[in-house]
């Protein structure tokens, strides 16, 4: 998946080739089996439009028939995509243009494909500007996305939960509590994979610090909990160390040359007057200066070129947020820096013409001599000027990013995302990065020749070293109690005979017993089971809930069980469970019963899944549930006892279950679904509807 601006810094057939095609030949090279071609989909970025789209859309689409693209399988048919990930993911790309918006094309086609949208459903939101850059300086690009989804996605009952992103040359992770729809949104940036190393010393853990301009419209929830890689001191480090050595820096050359001309534009006519008044002391610096306030012509046109210099260095002072504290020290420091490149032209003139003096000089040759040197030197002065400066407003303030770090040609840091959806549903973000690259590869790939000897081994980070990592799970809102609310939910399966343990009905039962219990306790809710406490069973899934806290709390887990219970654990495998026994001189069927009528009593409603075939068990616990009025939630689609009794209950429309929050064709569903991400879903959604 690539995130955009797959060039920099501007479209051509020749930086497509560099340095997109070259690499990618150099990924797959070797042949490539054509039935088991990995997918490739992407996104232009601002510098992918820069010169427009065909040469982009002629490698990613394949709107010019292409279908592979150096061994990748090509997909999408234009700027933007969608694809159906499992456990109810989504990944969106949105092509937000130049100036971030959204056309009517890419709303017809998003509303299309959210027509497919279930309610629960998670949407990875891939695009191309940051929402937290957004926020700080392009706030009405922000009320696009966020109406975007608002529009879009969450009248269907689904969320944007992820927004992957790039254009910011470092990684960046956020997250936000929108208070238009309170979903906790996990906002990642990673822009490392090409062009030079941006800072990350003057970024926030908070977006934004600090107020910024009304927009209306635009969320006001906060970006909370920045991390970012490399390391803050790393970037820190290199601006505060690193200006001087850039006055030699190929890129500034032709800078020099045309700051230097100006110089002596400036110097030699300004000091006319003061040549052919021959002062009386020419080897006194401080005579030359004043001869040159006395003689200096052209006031008007001075004075011009000092605003014209002040202007620009206002206007040059880029802050990277539209916070007012940082915009008005921006304008600030440009007005001191503008005005002190502006006294340079005078100081460099009158040193300039005291030089001639001193060598006792006479004619035009020689003062043309003296002002070339003058302005070589007042070239280097005033690079020299521009980087401290740049160094000093960039160290602790987020001003001129792009230019304070494009001169270093920093080609280390980069880094890329893993992305894990797991069986659980729950998908995982892991940043990788590569501290060093080691140069010569890219010129080995550009003209074809193998590579130099280490130069693609880098010194690779593992991921532990990195610090950041982020499991995303299905969101759940806590759900508020009353003071005197039942917030126990029984849970009814039965384990498997001891021969049928590792039977793959009873592990996926299980595994997902595993996962509405967990979405039980984040409910805020209890989990009461009854049944024996055997080895590889549901309550060893409990169990382990049970020791781990879920958000703030430690969560409650009940076991339920009569006295002579068969168990083959060891007492510390149900560490934190609550056992309740019970007490009978009866025998074991009816104290199973005295057992079900307790539990019963006890929770506020019954979720019944699994069980063993032709089982009373279960049957028995259903209908005490029915006979107490208890909410009842069928997971009939991983068979067993609980299949048939949903298939009875089907056919009379539920009409016998009391009511547990879900429509008829809700529980049609649960009845039937096999996908752990929809049965989750549909039962929290119940509980909640319970709980209003």
């Amino acid at each position: 998946m690539l995130g955009g601006d797959e060039i920099y810094p501007y479209a051509t057939e020749r930086l497509y080739r560099n340095q997109l095609d070259a690499p990618f030949a150099h990924a797959l090279e070797g042949p490539v089996d054509e039935t088991d071609r990995p997918g490739i989909f992407a996104i232009p970025g601002n510098h992918d439009w820069y010169g427009g789209l065909g040469l982009w859309r002629s490698r990613f689409t394949t709107t010019r028939g292409r279908k592979h693209y150096h061994g990748w399988q090509v997909s999408q048919d234009a700027s933007w995509f969608s694809i159906r990930l499992p456990h109810g993911w989504w990944l969106w790309g949105i092509d937000t243009h130049l100036h971030g918006d959204i056309n009517a094309k890419q709303y017809e086609y998003f509303e299309a494909i959210a027509m497919q949208l279930e309610p629960g459903d998670q949407v990875v939101i891939c695009h191309p500007v940051p929402a937290w850059r957004m926020r700080e300086k392009k706030i009405d690009q922000l009320v696009v996305l966020d109406d975007f989804i608002a529009d879009v996605i969450e009248p269907r009952g689904a969320s944007a939960r992820l927004f992957l992103a790039g254009d910011a040359h470092v990684f960046a992770g956020f997250t936000r509590r929108t208070r238009r729809s309170n979903v906790l949104e996990h906002h990642v940036t990673s822009g490392g994979a090409g062009a030079f190393l941006h800072p990350t010393h003057n970024l926030s853990a908070v977006v934004p610090q600090t107020e910024v301009p009304f927009v209306r419209d635009v969320d006001p929830a906060p970006f909370v909990d920045g991390h970012f890689w490399p390391p803050p001191r790393n970037t820190h480090r290199t601006i505060s160390f690193g200006a001087i050595g850039q006055l030699f820096d190929r890129q500034v050359a032709g800078s020099a040359l045309v700051i230097a001309a100006l110089h002596v534009f400036f110097a030699w006519p300004a000091g006319h007057d003061v040549r052919t008044a021959w002062p009386s002391d020419w080897g006194s610096l401080p005579g030359v200066a004043a001869d040159f306030a006395v003689h200096f012509p052209g006031w008007v046109a001075t004075l011009a070129m000092v605003v014209l210099l002040c202007g620009v260095g206002v206007g040059a002072a880029t802050p990277n947020t539209a916070e007012l504290g940082v915009v008005r020290f921006a304008r600030r420091a440009g007005f001191v820096h503008g005005l002190a490149q502006a006294g340079s032209f005078f100081v460099v003139a009158v040193l300039a013409h005291w030089l001639v003096g001193i060598a006792g000089l006479d004619g035009a040759t020689a003062s043309r001599v003296a002002l070339g040197a003058g302005g070589v030197v007042a070239a280097l002065a005033s690079i020299a000027l521009l980087m401290i400066y740049l160094s000093r407003v960039n160290r602790d303030y987020r001003v001129n990013d792009n230019e304070a770090f494009s001169f270093r040609h920093l080609m280390d840091g980069k880094h890329f995302l893993r992305c894990h959806l797991d069986r659980r549903g729950d998908l995982t973000v892991r940043l990788i990065g590569v501290d060093r690259i080691h140069r010569g590869w890219a010129d080995a790939i550009r003209h074809s020749q193998p590579l130099p000897p280490g130069s693609s081994a880098g010194k690779l980070v593992e991921v532990a070293s990195v610090p950041w990592q982020q499991t995303i799970k299905r969101q759940l809102d806590p759900i508020e109690f009353g003071d005197r609310q039942n917030r126990w939910i029984a849970i009814s399966a039965s384990d498997p005979a001891p021969e049928d343990a590792l039977d793959p009905a009873n592990e996926r039962a299980k595994f997902v017993a595993g996962l509405i219990a967990e979405a039980v306790l984040r409910l805020g809710s209890h989990l009461a089971y009854g049944g024996d406490p055997r080895a590889g069973g549901f309550i060893e899934e409990f169990a382990a809930l049970a020791r781990e806290p879920i958000g703030y709390r430690v969560p409650r887990v009940r076991s339920y069980r009569a006295v002579n219970a068969i168990s083959d654990l060891e007492p510390g495998d149900l560490t934190g469970v609550e056992v309740v026994s019970i007490c009978s001189s009866l025998d074991r069927a009816e104290q199973l019963t005295v057992m079900r009528r307790r539990q019963t009593s006890d929770t506020f409603a019954r979720i019944v899944l699994a069980g063993k075939p032709g089982g009373a068990g279960i049957e028995e616990e259903v209908a005490l549930s029915i006979e107490a009025g208890q909410p009842v939630f069928l997971v009939g689609g991983l068979g067993g006892a609980t299949e048939a009794l949903a298939a009875g209950h089907r056919d009379d429309g539920f009409a016998r279950l009391p009511d547990n929050g879900l429509s008829r064709e809700e529980n049609d569903e649960l009845s039937t679904t096999e996908f752990p991400h929809r049965i989750v879903y549909l039962v929290t959604r119940g509980l909640q509807e319970l709980y209003r």
